[in-house]
């Protein structure tokens, strides 16, 4: 029993057909995209499922609801309403999960995963699904979708003006923080009495995890997954994710300065001119190419955000040396590069930061003041960071050095966020982190190149890892053993020859133990 009953209804119809178990949970997968109408959520499945041949998904699905079962039971998507009801062997459907990757001709190997956004409520039965469903549109048709762009891009010139007028007027030296913050902090009726900051917020994890979903699902199939139409309504309606965040804040400190610095230098500004001024200036700045986004406009990065496709750039983009390990990874393996943006730069205090409460904030606060006193206490001596109790490179002192900053990470060129390894089969998550730890053995590379002596230490590091990539294909256990033991031996010789890398040695050494716990987890039983 494989088959089942799908209905998908929308604000203006409903269709059903007999399908396949499988394309139910794609289509449930598909829901990641937000679609609002049977067109849409029919486009959002070809992410999961590859369209052949000139025949649509649901052509062949009938007009109308069908409450009956059939075969391994009954389905019931309910676009309008938010609403996932459902009786079947097949499947139970939840907001979270992955689906097999259809090629177009069969199911493949490749898990993909997905999210449904938060408002979807998932049921696991069919009676008085109708009375809910009827209740939920009901509450989604009293409150239409808000454009919250036309507001926090078509109001912010005219704030910006005011305030800076304001400022001068009163004496203030360095206002723009302050009229920065103020913008993002303050309620408006035009965002139904929400803050800029919690519109940009609102639906940053989900958008981040979206595409970082779909990067790792464009790694593994070998092309692009499908974006969203810009007639859509996630498109357009859509919450922002980090690099719209992250340039949104760009944008809004270069309209500050420039207004700032023309408040400052001159006097008798009329409001309107300025405020036309300022727009002028917005809109270059959206729609010029900058170096800093490798020749892209904000508005074309923004644009592919919102269409949930990563951002990707060639090997020569990124600047690397061809003699690199992680160049020649990226040139033999010919996956896709891909790019982000981080925010690393923004001011630290709460409104520009990406927590969602201040709460929140002020817990990382103390968690760096943890943090910093760990550091110190490694300053000193001779204890290991907590998430490195066994490694033998931790016994060492260090002496004679310059203070340096804090940083939450011990890399500072490269950034790699493993904590989506753990929802990847043992197979995909090696792949993911030798890339990862690719750019941190690159970045180590650099560090090495100062003396004669590290640059040797940088070459025999990168001839084992690419010793250690061959193993780790040939499914060979002893051989990636030895391998692995040969890198940390060579991590050992740096931290003994450089101490102000030691640090790094430390966390990349625990990287290899755990690429080796991941192999060993790969192996057939």
């Amino acid at each position: 029993m494989s088959e089942v009953m799908l209905n998908i209804i929308d604000a203006n119809r409903a269709i059903h057909g007999e399908i396949h178990g499988s394309i139910a949970d794609r289509v449930v997968a598909a829901l990641s995209a937000e679609p609002e109408t049977i067109e849409e959520l029919e486009a959002a499945v070809a992410r999961f499922d590859k369209p052949t041949g000139e025949y649509g998904l649901f052509d062949f699905f009938s007009e109308g609801i069908c409450e009956e079962a059939w075969d391994a039971g009954i389905v019931i998507v309910d676009l309008a309403a938010r609403v996932v009801a459902s009786e079947s062997t097949y499947s139970s459907f939840q907001k979270r999960g992955r689906v097999q990757y259809h090629d177009g001709s069969a199911a493949t190997d490749v898990w993909v995963n997905y999210q449904a956004p938060d408002d979807w409520l998932f049921i696991n039965y069919i009676d008085g699904w109708q009375a809910l469903a009827q209740r939920r549109r009901a509450e989604r048709t009293s409150t239409p979708p808000l454009d919250a762009r036309k507001v926090i891009y078509g109001k912010v010139t005219e704030f910006i003006v005011n305030e800076c007028l304001s400022a001068a007027a009163s004496g203030a030296e360095e206002p723009i923080a302050d009229i920065h913050a103020r913008w993002l902090m303050t309620p408006r009726s035009d965002l139904r009495c929400q803050t800029p900051r919690d519109v940009l917020l609102a639906k940053l994890e989900f958008i981040d995890l979206d595409l970082q979903w779909r990067g790792y699902q464009w790694a593994f199939v070998g092309e692009c997954p499908p974006g969203l139409s810009n007639e859509s309504a996630a498109y357009r309606f859509g919450g922002f994710g980090t690099h719209e965040n992250v340039l949104y804040y760009d944008l809004v400190r270069y309209l500050l300065e420039a207004c700032w610095h023309r408040v400052s230098d001159e006097k008798n500004i009329e409001v309107e001119s300025e405020i036309e001024r300022l727009e002028r200036l917005k809109e270059d700045w959206l729609h010029t190419p900058q170096n800093d986004l490798h020749d892209m406009s904000p508005v074309d990065v923004i644009k592919q955000e919102r269409m949930r496709i990563p951002v990707t750039i060639s090997a020569e983009q990124m600047m690397l040396d061809d003699d690199f390990e992680l160049y020649q990874m990226l040139q033999e393996d010919g996956n896709p590069t891909f790019w982000h943006l981080d925010g690393s730069h923004m001011d630290y205090d709460f409104p520009f930061s990406f927590y969602h409460t201040r709460e929140e904030w002020e817990e990382e606060q103390r968690s760096w003041e943890t943090s910093y006193r760990e550091w110190e206490e490694r300053r000193a001596g001779l204890t290991p960071g907590p998430s490195h109790p066994d490694s033998s490179l931790v016994q060492r002192e260090r002496e004679g050095e310059d203070e340096i900053e804090l940083l939450p990470s011990v890399w500072q060129r490269s950034y790699v966020n493993w904590d989506e390894l753990e929802a990847l089969p043992p197979e995909s998550a090696i792949e993911i982190m030798l890339l990862g730890m690719g750019m941190h053995l690159e970045e180590l590379g650099l560090d090495l190149e100062g003396s004669q002596r590290g640059r040797e230490l940088a070459e025999s590091l990168r001839r084992d890892f690419a010793d250690l990539r061959h193993a780790l294909r040939s499914d060979t256990r002893e051989l990636v053993e030895a391998h692995l033991h040969r890198m940390h031996e060579c991590l050992e010789a740096i931290a003994v020859a450089m101490p102000h890398l030691v640090d790094k040695c430390i966390d990349f050494h625990s990287q290899l133990d755990q690429l080796g716990n991941l192999f060993v987890a790969s192996l057939p039983d």
